[in-house]
């Protein structure tokens, strides 16, 4: 292996600097394609291994190179869909991606010998593809070197192994930004043999599979596959899956399930954790089918002409190609839900930070409410404004009747229950909902005598009523009339005319911090 290294040496909790090197490839290193790999007794399908396992020498100016490790790129022909696992050069959970370091043999996937060992003979053991559809040959790489694209006659066409058949299908609304199964909902898919009852081998032997979920149509508007495959992954999350040993270990699905054996096949598993992270149309609307990896459509190749389709008619080769054509659609829209919009109304409010039970005019304290769709999901961007009421007996015989038309008008809203004797600070009383439907409200009671009151929520729109309110809190003002100067009564001779007091009131103003008036003013 050849490229750039770093070592670092510690002991007792103390670590070196990091030294780095590079080891250099000998000059002249080139890569030879002695066995181009094939099928001849497997099904050429993705998930099996070559039979014909390629070979390759690797030479330098200097002679045959050994310790080398070589893996491998396809080079799709047009309409070959073949996705990477991973972006990581040389890296995979699957060993398919790897050769045997250069002059060193060993065993194929199934335990035949390779061949005898020789300088710079590099054999390949399992070498496979594990995902997609399509015709393509292939490139080996190492260090800065690549062989020539083989086989160099025809390309090597795979078939994608499986049929996929939605049996369950998700809720038509989704919240966003919520997982599938956080509200009861999953997608249970069903994966069923294209080629009889045969099984791909990194299935059947080793419990490997990988699906995912792709968009495709987007605000009523279907999507063509390549824009797929770069749209879904901006607006889904957790969206495919990986299983190995039959087990998802993300836990994004359900474990692989095998349903029936006879008279083939079947494997069940569910999506759990996919969610609708953003929506880029209005009304947001989409369609999700179920695919490999790569976003194959499984039968890239073309379907084979039936037997004896050259001797007959006109009319009966095109009963069988509009046959072809119904089966092929009803294949599709087995793979695909149908259509699903985005939760985005607001339909529930909870309280997650309630007031404290006391609180002081002018001193500030912190609320936080939670906005919800009917399924759970946070509701972003929701506008709310908060309102303050004092909670008074009312004698039904005192009650003004003009009050009770106007709260009939009006209904349960802020504006029936305001009262210009008790305010909060206005600046905080409107807020806006954050990604996770969460609005804090840093409020203060500027005006309020001593009582028990509640704050009372709703949303912030035309004709809105109220829809959340807290518990019962009591608001202290410290500001009172000294009794020494009190008095009972006055008497006046007209209204509407200014008459002398005998005694001024005094007031007697305490702070919450104990500061004066003069303190507090001065430091604005």
């Amino acid at each position: 292996i050849y490229g750039n290294f770093g070592l670092q040496f510690s002991g007792f909790g103390v670590k070196t600097r990091i030294f780095t090197f590079r080891v250099k490839p000998p000059p002249g290193l080139r890569l030879e394609v002695i066995q181009d790999p094939g099928y001849t007794t497997f099904r050429a399908m993705t998930g099996n291994l070559f039979n014909v396992q390629p070979k390759l020498r690797v030479l330098s100016d200097s002679g045959p190179v050994n310790g080398l490790i070589v893996t491998y790129e396809v080079v799709p022909e047009a309409g070959a869909s073949f996705e990477k696992l991973t972006r990581v050069n040389m890296y995979s959970m699957y060993p398919f991606l790897y050769s045997l370091p250069s002059g060193i043999t060993g065993n194929d996937g199934f335990g035949n010998s390779l061949g005898p060992a020789e300088d710079g003979l590099l054999y390949w053991s399992v070498m496979g593809v594990p995902d997609g559809a399509g015709c393509t040959r292939f490139r080996f790489l190492a260090e800065g070197v690549t062989s020539v694209a083989v086989p160099s006659a025809a390309p090597i066409c795979l078939e994608r192994p499986f049929n996929y058949v939605i049996v369950t299908q998700p809720p038509l609304s989704w919240p966003l930004n919520l997982e599938l199964q956080e509200f009861n909902g999953m997608i249970t898919v069903e994966l069923r043999p294209r080629f009889g009852v045969e099984l791909p081998q990194i299935t059947q032997y080793t419990g490997g599979l990988i699906a995912r979920l792709l968009i495709s149509s987007e605000g009523g508007t279907d999507v063509e596959s390549e824009i797929s495959m770069e749209l879904s992954p901006r607006l889904l999350g957790d969206a495919v899956c990986l299983f190995d040993n039959f087990v998802e270990p993300l836990q994004r699905c359900t474990n692989l399930e095998m349903v029936q054996v006879s008279p083939f096949p079947v494997i069940r598993f569910s999506f759990l954790r996919v969610n609708w992270v953003r929506r880029i149309s209005n009304p947001a609307k989409i369609k999700l089918r179920v695919t490999d990896l790569s976003g194959s459509d499984g039968w890239s190749l073309g379907w084979p002409l039936p037997a004896g389709f050259q001797n007959m008619t006109p009319q009966e080769q095109f009963s069988q190609c509009t046959g072809i054509a119904a089966y092929s659609r009803e294949l599709i829209e087995e793979t695909m839900t149908p259509e699903i919009s985005a939760e985005t109304a607001a339909s529930q409010y909870a309280i997650l930070l309630p007031p404290p039970d006391s609180v002081l005019v002018g001193q500030m304290f912190l609320m936080r409410v939670q906005v919800l769709t009917a399924s759970g999901g946070p509701v972003r961007d929701a506008r709310v404004r908060v309102g303050i009421k004092a909670l008074k007996a009312m004698a039904p015989g005192s009650t003004n009747p003009n009050l009770l038309q106007t709260l009939a008008a009006q209904g349960n809203s802020l504006g029936t229950v305001a009262d210009q004797n008790v305010e909060l600070d206005p600046l905080t009383t409107v807020r806006v909902s954050d990604a996770s439907g969460i609005i804090g409200f840093p409020l203060t009671v500027t005006r309020a005598s001593s009582g028990t009151y509640q704050l009372q929520f709703q949303p912030d729109v035309p004709d809105a009523k109220i829809v959340l309110q807290t518990s019962a809190f009591k608001v202290l003002n410290t500001i009172s009339v000294s009794g020494s100067a009190s008095f009972s009564h006055l008497e006046i001779a007209e209204f509407g005319k200014p008459v002398p007091v005998g005694k001024a009131p005094e007031f007697c103003i305490e702070s919450a911090s104990g500061e004066s008036l003069q303190k507090m003013q001065s430091e604005g």
